[in-house]
C-alpha cells in the first residue's frame, strides 16, 4: 500500500499547495444571499473596504480558518461527515470557488475531478470530450494522440467511446473522467468521491494507478467516504468538522481519529435515546416501587441489607450488570475485562447465572455464557453480593455494545431474575488497543469480534 513508495527529501521540501487561513461563507436564505451578493459587487466596484471575516445574518462558515500545505509526493485524504466542507475546500483549491478570506497558493498544473466526467459535454462523444479536456489542460492534439489509446484501454469502454456521453451510465462517465484526468500527468490531482461509483475491479485498477502516479512524484488530494480507501492511498489525512480542521496527521492516525469521532457521536445519540426512554417509564416505575414497598411488611429483614421487592417466589433480584476493564480504565479489544452482576438474595440458594453480549441495537447476539448447567452451581448467601466473570483477551471489536443477564434455578435455564430484557440493558464501549491499518480495517468492515489466526501461508 502506501508504504511501497518513498518521498525524497527534495520532494518533501517542494510545496505545491499552501492554504493559509482559508474561509468561505454561504448564506442559508436565498433572497438574503442575492442581496448580499449585490452589496459585495457594489463594494468592489467602489473600492470600499469590506469586512470579509464578519458573518451577516443567515450566513455561516462552510470553511473556517483552515491552514495546511501539500508537498510534492504527498497523497492527502480529506475525511469528515456530509457537510463538513470537504468538497467546498477542494473546489477552492482547484479555483472553482472563490475565497471569502485567507489565501490559497498553488504551483504546477491541477486537474480536478470533482464531478463525474470532468464536466463532459453530453452531446459530444467520449473521444471528443477527452480531446476537449486535454486541450483545456494545455495538451496539444499531437501530444494527446500519443496517449488516447491508453486512456480508452484504461477506461474499459472502448466499444462506447464514439457514442454520445449522454448515453453513458454514471459508472462509464466516472471511468472515462478518471482515465483522462490521471493520464494527463498533472502536478496535483484532485479527486472528489468519483471512485465511489466504480465497480470493484475498476477501483482496484484506480488504486494501483494512483499509487504509481504518487510514486513518480505526483500529488493527490482525495475526498472519500471510504476510510479504507484513504488509508490505502494517503500518507497524510485531514479531518474536517463544520468547516474547521480538527486533525492533520498521518493517513492511519487520521482514519483512526475519524472512527473515534463517529463512535463517540453514535454513543451520545444512543445515550440520549436511553435517557428519553427511562424518563417516559418514570411514572410506571415509581408506581411499581410503591406497590413493592407496601409488601415489605411480610418479608424477613436482614440487618443492613435492602430486600425491597423480594418474596419467597422471587428470592433473588439482579440490580445491575457492568462490563469493565480489570484496571479501571477503558475496555480495550484483546485485553482482559470482567462482567459484574450485582444481586440481592432473600435466602441461601444454589443458582445458575449467565449473561449475553449483543450489538447496541439488541438485534445480534455476539456471545452467551451460562454457569451452573453442568453441576457447577454457584452458592449465594442472603444479602447483597456481586457475581464476577473474567473475560480474558476480550475479543470484541471497538464499538458500543449491550450486556444482559440473569439468575436461574440451579441446573436449569428457568430464570428467577433477569436484567436487560424487559428493562434497559447495560451499554458499554470498547476502544481499540492499537492504531494500525489492520485494526482500522476491522472497524471499517464492522467486524464484531477479533479471533486469533495461525497463518500457514
Amino acid at each position: 500500500m502506501i508504504d511501497d513508495f518513498q518521498v525524497s527529501p527534495q520532494q518533501s521540501q517542494d510545496w505545491l499547495v499552501k492554504v493559509e487561513g482559508a474561509r468561505k461563507k454561504y448564506c442559508r436564505d436565498l433572497r438574503r444571499s442575492l442581496w448580499y451578493g449585490m452589496q459585495d459587487v457594489l463594494g468592489a466596484l467602489t473600492l470600499r473596504r469590506q469586512e470579509t471575516n464578519m458573518l451577516r445574518e443567515f450566513e455561516f462558515w462552510a470553511i473556517d480558518d483552515v491552514s495546511f500545505e501539500l508537498r510534492r509526493g504527498d497523497s492527502l485524504g480529506l475525511l469528515g461527515r456530509n457537510g463538513a466542507g470537504k468538497s467546498t475546500l477542494i473546489k477552492m483549491i482547484s479555483g472553482q470557488r472563490s475565497l471569502s478570506a485567507g489565501s490559497i497558493t498553488t504551483r504546477g498544473r491541477i486537474v480536478a475531478l470533482t464531478e463525474l466526467g470532468l464536466g463532459f459535454n453530453l452531446a459530444l462523444t467520449g473521444r471528443e470530450n477527452a480531446y476537449v479536456n486535454a486541450a483545456v489542460h494545455g495538451y496539444s492534439r499531437e501530444a494527446f494522440d500519443r496517449i488516447i489509446e491508453q486512456i480508452i484501454d484504461f477506461s474499459g469502454i472502448r466499444e462506447f467511446i464514439d457514442s454520445a456521453v449522454q448515453t453513458y451510465s454514471t459508472g462509464m462517465k466516472a471511468r472515462l473522467g478518471f482515465s483522462v484526468a490521471t493520464h494527463l500527468n498533472p502536478d496535483i490531482l484532485v479527486v472528489d468521491e468519483v471512485l465511489a461509483v466504480g465497480d470493484l475491479e475498476f477501483r482496484r485498477k484506480c488504486v494501483k494507478h494512483i499509487l504509481k502516479y504518487v510514486k513518480n512524484g505526483g500529488s493527490i488530494i482525495l475526498v472519500a467516504h471510504d476510510p479504507y480507501l484513504v488509508q490505502s492511498l494517503c500518507n497524510r489525512c485531514i479531518v474536517l468538522d463544520h468547516g474547521r480542521l480538527i486533525f492533520d496527521g498521518s493517513g492511519i492516525d487520521g482514519v483512526q481519529f475519524h472512527f473515534e469521532i463517529g463512535r463517540s457521536r453514535a454513543f451520545d445519540r444512543l445515550s440520549e435515546t436511553i435517557e428519553g426512554a427511562d424518563s417516559s417509564l418514570g411514572d410506571a416505575v415509581a408506581e411499581a416501587e410503591a406497590e413493592e414497598a407496601r409488601d415489605l411488611a411480610s418479608l424477613p429483614v436482614i440487618e443492613n441489607t435492602s430486600l425491597e421487592g423480594l418474596t419467597p417466589e422471587v428470592p433473588v433480584a439482579v440490580d445491575d450488570i457492568q462490563v469493565v476493564s480489570m484496571d479501571g480504565g477503558p475496555i480495550i479489544t484483546g485485553k482482559t475485562a470482567k462482567l459484574l452482576m450485582h444481586y440481592r438474595a432473600l435466602v441461601p440458594s444454589d443458582i445458575t447465572w449467565g449473561f449475553s453480549i449483543c450489538t447496541s441495537d439488541l438485534q445480534t447476539t455476539i456471545t452467551s455464557c451460562v454457569k451452573g448447567l453442568e453441576g457447577d452451581a454457584t452458592h449465594i448467601e442472603p444479602g447483597k453480593g456481586v457475581l464476577t466473570a473474567v473475560l480474558p483477551d476480550f475479543p470484541v471489536q471497538p464499538g458500543v455494545y449491550a450486556a444482559r443477564g440473569g439468575i436461574g434455578e440451579a441446573g436449569s435455564l428457568t430464570a428467577v431474575s433477569i436484567k436487560g430484557y424487559g428493562d434497559a440493558p447495560h451499554y458499554f464501549t470498547v476502544v481499540p488497543g492499537e492504531t494500525t491499518r489492520t485494526a482500522n480495517y476491522k472497524v471499517m468492515n464492522s467486524d464484531l469480534v477479533s479471533i486469533p489466526v495461525d497463518w500457514k501461508s
